[in-house]
């Protein structure tokens, strides 16, 4: 992955990598998932085209791309450059969300 982040539904970072600037934004995004789905997202610069509902986010550009997975309290994002990559993203944000919500987050 590109870059990674883990957010609290009040939007207090847990963990970071280099998305820090946009995860706000993301956050946003599971208000109205329809209307993302619609509109698309603008992420560090970069339009995409999202696949969206309550608990996944998916948005591609291209081979690039962003998974955001909500969980309890949390909001886990993956971003990544490239096909194979997205596999491992999705993979990789799916693990962490289960960790999380089998230990209350």
């Amino acid at each position: 992955m590109s870059g990674a982040a883990i957010l609290g539904h009040d939007e207090s970072v847990w963990a970071k990598s280099k998305l820090v600037k946009v995860t706000i934004a993301i956050l946003n995004l599971f208000k109205d998932p329809s209307k993302a789905s619609a509109s698309g997202a603008t992420v560090r610069g970069v339009k995409y085209y999202i696949s969206a509902d309550d608990h996944f986010i998916n948005g591609k550009n291209g081979y690039g791309g962003v998974v955001v997975v909500k969980t309890i309290q949390s909001v886990i994002i993956g971003m990544y450059d490239g096909w194979f990559q997205r596999v491992n993203a999705v993979m990789n944000v799916e693990r962490m969300s289960e960790h999380l919500r089998e230990n209350g987050f």
